[in-house]
């Protein structure tokens, strides 16, 4: 099963598709917490084809959503 949604979904459709729609690049891919999606090797599949747009990869991401949550829990009110 995990090998048919790299081979047939990723590969087949997901990655022909969004060079074809987005020849930019500008793209982002979002999984929900389905079995395929959060398996090692569904993982690691992504990881080499998609390091790049990996936001745990993105430094600036990572600081800027950490302050803009230290902001929200300053700024909400209870």
């Amino acid at each position: 099963m995990l090998q048919y949604y790299i081979n047939e979904v990723l590969e087949s459709v997901l990655l022909p598709e969004v060079r074809r729609l987005y020849p930019d690049g500008d793209w982002i891919f979002q999984q929900d917490g389905a079995p395929a999606h959060t398996a090692n090797v569904t993982q690691t599949w992504l990881r080499e084809h998609f390091t790049k747009m990996s936001p745990q990869l993105d430094t600036m991401c990572l600081i800027f959503l950490k302050q803009r949550n230290m902001y929200l829990k300053r700024n909400i009110r209870k």
